[in-house]
């Protein structure tokens, strides 16, 4: 298999950031702050910080923003790139936890063999397909779900997204059971491939590789030439270098309190 240029993965890697029209946006020169609807699993993060300044001076003006949004915790992304160097140092010293850890994973859709599955893999495209989509993810990732206004405006976004061919989610059923739930959103020719969640009393059945396949096809179909993904180190991770992707790099995800 013909293997990516690691920098352009790497770039697309670090321009992958998702801002609904209902989080607060917080960009400056040395950081982004997002915060999320507070049903999110994860909802205050910092994905990006590029500063010269200290790491101290940083994590006092993240601390105080995020109080001012009313949040307690902010999560903040760290990988090679990040700079100041000490970032990682400085949130361990400040009580950080490491929340998770990804490894950014990539792959050609070129040559892409889906193996046999007996899993049911639909698209989002109702209701009832995305109360079963929460209930996966909600179970897997934590979180809530969303209040009737913010489900209807989700299943319409997902819609639009279907019929301009530039994302859309899938569920995992076995049995008719909804067992597993992910997400794909085109970008420049990429797969972004996110969300990917299996319940514990499926996992082994090939449902996470199922979806996954299902998403690669569906991309292809619409234009992407490659796939990314962000697997997590002791769980999607394996299961995606079997299905062909390569790691190129490596994320770290910290908790803070403020």
């Amino acid at each position: 298999m013909t293997r990516l240029d690691a920098e352009t993965v790497l770039a697309a890697a670090a321009q992958w950031v998702w801002v609904p029209d209902e989080a607060v946006k917080t960009e400056t020169d040395d950081f982004l702050l997002i915060a999320y609807p507070s049903y999110y699993s994860s909802p205050t993060q910092v994905p990006r910080t590029d500063s010269g300044r200290s790491a101290a001076e940083l994590l006092a003006e993240v601390r105080a923003r995020t109080e001012e949004l009313g949040r307690g915790r902010v999560e903040w992304r760290v990988d090679d790139r990040t700079r100041p160097a000490d970032l990682e140092s400085a949130l361990l010293a400040a009580g950080a936890v490491v929340n998770e850890e990804l490894l950014v994973l990539a792959r050609p859709l070129a040559g892409w063999e889906a193996p046999p599955t007996e899993v049911d893999v639909r698209r989002v495209v109702d209701h009832e397909t995305l109360e079963d989509w929460h209930h996966v993810q909600t179970s897997v990732f934590g979180g809530t779900r969303p209040d009737d206004s913010a489900f209807e405006v989700e299943l319409e976004r997902g819609a639009a997204q279907v019929r301009s061919g530039t994302g859309m989610s899938v569920v995992g059923y076995l049995d008719g059971s909804p067992v597993g739930a992910a997400g794909v959103s085109l970008v420049d020719g990429w797969a972004r491939l996110w969300g990917g969640s299996t319940l514990p009393e499926a996992r082994g059945r090939g449902v996470y590789r199922a979806m996954t396949s299902a998403r690669a096809a569906w991309a292809r179909e619409h234009g992407a030439t490659s796939a990314l993904v962000k697997g997590r180190v002791d769980t999607s991770a394996p299961i995606l270098g079997h299905a062909g992707f390569t790691a190129y790099g490596e994320e770290r995800w910290y908790l803070l309190d403020v």
